[in-house]
């Protein structure tokens, strides 16, 4: 049987971990989890230098700089996504 793909969006702490864990008992699958730009998962773009640029709040970034966010999206989809499936 094939798997699914199911990708979750949210701001932290909407419950993102918790839908994602009850999906995963409902359906009787094991689960891989990641997140992009995340502390979890990911690529280490995303996980790194790039994250703590989008966090750190002493040197906010300018609003094209933040499509940065995309780029590591992207290198998660190529080097975590892609293989996976």
């Amino acid at each position: 049987m094939a798997g699914l793909f199911i990708t979750v969006e949210g701001i932290d702490g909407a419950g993102k971990t918790t839908h994602l864990q009850v999906a995963a008992s409902i359906s009787g699958h094991g689960s891989g989890r990641s997140c992009s730009p995340g502390n979890r998962g990911g690529t280490l773009v995303g996980r790194g230098a790039l994250r703590g640029l989008l966090l750190d709040s002493e040197h906010p970034i300018g609003p094209e700089t933040a499509l940065l966010m995309f780029a590591a999206r992207r290198e998660h989809l190529d080097r975590v996504i892609l293989l996976a499936l």
